[in-house]
C-alpha cells in the first residue's frame, strides 16, 4: 500500500495533484491532503462510487482524508479562483456500454474537511454522502445513494434516486427531491419543498411560510407551526396525509378532497366532510380569522388534521 501526504499551502496558488493509478491498479491508496482556499468559496465535489463525510472547520484549507479505491485512476484537487475542485475519477466510468453503465470506484472512503461558511456542491452515482456543519449552503445529488445533511444552513438542495434522504437541524430553503427513498427531516425552514414517488415524508418543523410536499404512493406525516398568511399544500395519490399542528392558535382555511373511499378527520373544528356519489370526501371550514391557506388532497388514502 502506498501511502502519499501533500500539504499545498500557498494562499491563493492555484494546485493541481493527479495520481495515476497505472503502477498501482489492483491496490488501495490512503490519501491525506490540504489545501489553501478563499474564505467563503465553493467547494465542489463529484465522484462516482464511494462514500463521503463533509465536516467543517474554522480554518480556510480544504483537507482530504481517507483512502482511494482500487479502480480510481485519479484525485484531482485544485484550487480556482474561489472555487476548490475535488474529482474522483474511475476507469471505465465516461461511457454507456452495451453491458450497461460501467463505473466502480472499489470501497472509496474519504473524509472531507472544508470551512463552515463555504458553499458546498457534491455529486455522486453510487456511494452514501453524509454533510455536517456547512452554513454556506449545500447542494448534493446522488443516484443510489443515501444523503444525510446536518447543521448545515443558508439553503439546502439534496436529490437523489432510490436512496434515502435526512435532514437533521437544517435551515434556510429547502428542496428536496427522491423518486423510491424516504425522507426524513428535521428542520426550520421559512419555505421547505419535496417531492417523491414512491417514498414516505415525514417532517418535523419550527415555523414557516411556505410548505409544499408530493408524493405518489408515499405517506404524508407533517408537524409544523404556520405563520400568518403561510400556506400548506401537500398531495398524494394513494398515501395517507397526517398535518399536525404544534401551536395553540390555528389562523387558516382548509381546502381538503379525498377520492372515492378516502376519509377526512377534522380534529380542529366540529365542522364534517360531505361525501359526493362516488364516495370521495370534501371539506372547506375556516380555524381563527383564515389568513392562511392550507390545501391537502389524496386520490385513495385518508386525511387527518389536528394540534399537538
Amino acid at each position: 500500500m502506498k501511502h502519499l501526504k501533500t500539504t499545498l499551502s500557498a494562499a491563493g496558488t492555484s494546485a493541481l495533484l493527479m495520481l495515476s493509478m497505472t503502477a498501482h491498479a489492483d491496490s488501495e491508496r490512503e490519501i491525506e491532503q490540504e489545501l489553501a482556499v478563499a474564505d467563503g468559496g465553493q467547494v465542489r465535489f463529484k465522484i462516482i462510487d464511494g462514500d463521503v463525510s463533509f465536516k467543517t472547520w474554522n480554518k480556510d484549507l480544504v483537507k482530504i482524508k481517507g483512502h482511494l479505491g482500487k479502480k480510481s485512476d485519479e484525485l484531482i484537487f485544485k484550487a480556482d479562483g474561489v472555487d476548490t475542485i475535488i474529482k474522483v475519477e474511475s476507469k471505465g466510468h465516461n461511457y454507456y456500454g452495451k453491458n450497461g453503465y460501467n463505473h466502480g470506484g472499489g470501497n472509496t472512503e474519504l473524509e472531507i474537511t472544508m470551512p463552515e461558511n463555504s458553499q458546498l456542491f457534491a455529486q455522486s452515482t453510487s456511494g452514501d454522502f453524509e454533510i455536517d456543519g456547512v452554513k454556506g449552503g449545500v447542494k448534493a445529488k446522488n443516484v443510489s445513494g443515501d444523503i444525510e445533511i446536518s447543521n448545515s444552513s443558508k439553503s439546502i438542495e439534496a436529490y437523489s434516486s432510490s436512496g434515502d434522504i435526512v435532514l437533521n437541524k437544517c435551515s434556510g430553503e429547502i428542496h428536496v427531491e427522491t423518486v423510491s427513498g424516504e425522507l426524513d427531516a428535521n428542520v426550520d425552514s421559512d419555505r421547505f419543498e419535496a417531492s417523491t414517488i414512491s417514498g414516505d415524508i415525514d417532517l418535523v418543523m419550527g415555523k414557516t411560510d411556505r410548505v409544499e410536499v408530493t408524493s405518489v404512493s408515499g405517506d404524508l406525516d407533517l408537524q409544523l407551526e404556520l405563520n400568518k398568511h403561510g400556506s400548506i399544500e401537500a398531495s398524494t395519490v394513494s398515501g395517507d396525509v397526517d398535518l399536525v399542528f404544534n401551536q395553540k392558535d390555528v389562523n387558516a382555511r382548509f381546502d381538503i378532497v379525498t377520492g372515492p373511499g378516502g376519509d377526512i378527520e377534522n380534529g380542529l373544528t366540529d365542522d364534517r366532510p360531505e361525501t359526493s356519489w362516488v364516495q370521495s370526501e370534501m371539506l372547506e371550514f375556516k380555524v381563527g380569522k383564515g389568513e392562511g391557506h392550507v390545501e391537502l388532497e389524496t386520490v385513495s388514502g385518508s386525511v387527518a388534521v389536528r394540534k399537538r
